[in-house]
């Protein structure tokens, strides 16, 4: 009998091409492995440079007409300017349209990590980090006695991929003191004790609109102009200050407010806030 086989040639053919498409596929596959672990150093290198660029937008803040910037290297992902729709407001005891004392738009500067890059759940990168978890939005209203609080938070987010989100919609309020004012009433020198209220809103805002993309960024932080409202006078040992952010559509996100007392004073004439709103303009170069 004589036995049948497959040809030296066939069979060679056969190896060959198994072997490619292990090959090819192993290649494949180291090659997605490298090009994630470039997204994810790529991701945690852009988290320490918003950190950095939240802290440097609180210094430009305290200092008029003073700038800085960080340098952002993004290959997969890339830095966005976003206009969120939301407004923070702030309302004092006046009646009517007077108490309003601030209604801004919410902005945040944002980086959206790689296809590859995954972050899971929501984190604070800078903010409330520890005891209950606090997410950015709830937090509005930064109270005496928190000053270690930052105005700008820092967040992770997954939602249609990885983001790392800067955000300062949140007033900070601080009970300065008690100091001695002199009046003229009447041509009559009087001298009485006030208490001080100081509310600080840090608004960020994007003059060339918004960015998105990749590549190397300079992302400069300008302190553009401080707003001083008119100082607000109330004869009361006792001011209620209130603020929220809502939605465009008016659904309210969250809600907040604070009564600052100033008791037991001898010659106590009232309460006088000062409210500061401090335009920081972002932009590349």
């Amino acid at each position: 009998m004589h036995e049948k086989g497959i040809s030296v040639t066939l069979s060679t053919v056969i190896l060959t091409a198994v072997v490619l498409s292990l090959v090819i596929s192993i290649g494949l596959f180291a090659s997605n492995v490298v090009e994630w672990q470039n997204q994810a150093m790529e991701f945690e290198e852009a988290k320490v440079n918003y950190i950095a660029l939240a802290e440097l937008i609180e210094h430009v803040a305290m200092k008029p007409n003073s700038s800085g910037y960080i340098r952002i290297n993004s290959r997969a992902g890339g830095p966005y300017f976003i206009e969120t729709g939301d407004k923070v407001k702030i309302r004092l005891p006046d009646s009517g349209s007077e108490g309003e004392v601030l209604d801004e738009n919410v902005c945040i500067v944002a980086y959206k990590g790689g296809s590859l890059v995954s972050t899971g759940s929501y984190s604070i990168l800078r903010g409330i980090t520890s005891g209950l978890p606090v997410q950015a939005e709830e937090k509005v209203l930064v109270k005496p006695g928190e000053e270690s609080i930052p105005l700008g938070w820092v967040y992770t987010m997954q939602e249609n991929g990885a983001w790392i989100c800067i955000d300062f919609a949140r007033a900070r309020v601080t009970r300065i003191g008690v100091f001695a004012f002199v009046e003229y009433i009447d041509s009559t020198q009087e001298v009485g004790n006030y208490g001080i209220v100081e509310i600080t809103y840090i608004k960020i805002f994007f003059p060339a609109g918004r960015l998105g993309g990749s590549g190397v960024f300079f992302i400069k932080a300008r302190n553009y102009e401080i707003i001083r409202w008119d100082p607000r006078k109330y004869d009361s040992t006792s001011i209620t200050i209130h603020i929220w952010r809502e939605k465009s559509d008016g659904t309210l996100v969250s809600d907040d407010e604070i009564t600052i007392s100033f008791s037991g004073i001898n010659n106590f004439k009232g309460i006088i806030v000062y409210v500061n709103i401090v335009r920081v303009a972002i932009s590349t170069r």
